[in-house]
């Protein structure tokens, strides 16, 4: 296994690319990247050729550093290595020695599965071509259903009825019951639980809309510092296009927060934050949205 499992790991902002940097500065300050942020980090795919993957840092053997998008796991995180003896002593040197980033000691072991990335430079070593096809084709087609059950809702509820329907059967048929008895139950019992979820479904949107706009925060009264708070922001606002709007030379990060509808822009000084807050003024038309930019707390 070349990967490794890290926890507690700093409050994970929006931007990824600051945030790599900021681990691999506690890992290597050396490091090129951290040396020079302007130098694009290695966008590695997978291997599907046996061309190496450029290193993250080429001292330690690092590839890739996946941080977790789930919201239960912002301070997890993988580290992926070149090979099993590179991670080990990465491994063996925290051991004795914790690492610290930003004041938190973060907790490394061994992963229980190893990445994406891991998994295809491990099956580039098999001489199988179609043994190594079809085994990462089988673990992109789990992943990609996980992610649609996580993400999907109404697909998940309807996966979850498949399962208790064939649970149905499997418990109906232990009682030999007679095919028009047996149909009738599965039918009634599928066209219970179809009901009960198309009712869930039609709570008013027109609700749920109207309480994120009250949780709006007032920011009148907060003193002038160099990061600002947006609030309001349309759903699927992304960084670049934050960036775009409130981005100038001296922007230091964007830290959105999709779930709320909201991010904190951080520039290099108040005079910075404050020259791009009178610009846009306190309210700023974004995809029909009133969006409100104020002096964070």
């Amino acid at each position: 296994m070349s990967a490794l499992y890290f926890q507690n790991l700093p409050n994970r902002p929006g931007n990824k690319e600051n945030y790599t940097r900021l681990l691999l500065k506690h890992i290597n300050p050396n490091n090129k990247y951290v040396i020079n942020p302007s130098l694009p980090l290695p966008n590695n795919k997978l291997q599907s050729t046996a061309q190496p993957p450029t290193l993250l840092d080429d001292q330690i053997g690092l590839v890739e550093l996946s941080i977790s998008r789930s919201s239960k796991m912002s301070n997890q995180g993988f580290l992926t290595f070149v090979s099993l003896n590179d991670a080990n002593k990465f491994l063996s040197k925290y051991t004795t020695t914790a690492l610290k980033i930003q004041g938190r000691k973060v907790k490394i072991a061994t992963a229980r599965t190893n990445s994406l990335l891991g998994l295809s430079m491990e099956m580039q070593n098999k001489d199988n071509d179609k043994t190594r096809n079809l085994t990462l084709k089988k673990v992109l087609r789990t992943r990609k259903l996980k992610t649609k059950l996580r993400n999907d809702d109404t697909y998940a509820k309807k996966c979850k009825l498949k399962r208790q329907i064939r649970r149905l059967r499997h418990r109906l048929r232990l009682k030999a019951l007679d095919d028009s008895e047996f149909n009738r139950i599965v039918r009634e019992f599928e066209a219970h639980r179809l009901q009960e979820m198309e009712s869930q479904q039609e709570k008013p949107r027109e609700s749920q809309e109207f309480s994120k706009q009250a949780k709006i925060s007032n920011t009148i009264e907060n003193p002038p510092n160099k990061v600002l708070l947006v609030q309001n922001l349309p759903s699927g606002t992304t960084d670049a296009s934050l960036s775009q709007i409130l981005g100038n030379e001296a922007l230091v990060e964007i830290r959105l927060v999709s779930v709320r509808n909201l991010a904190f822009i951080e520039y290099k000084t108040v005079s910075d934050a404050t020259k791009i807050k009178n610009q846009l003024g306190p309210v700023y038309k974004l995809k029909d949205n009133d969006v409100t930019i104020g002096y964070a707390k």
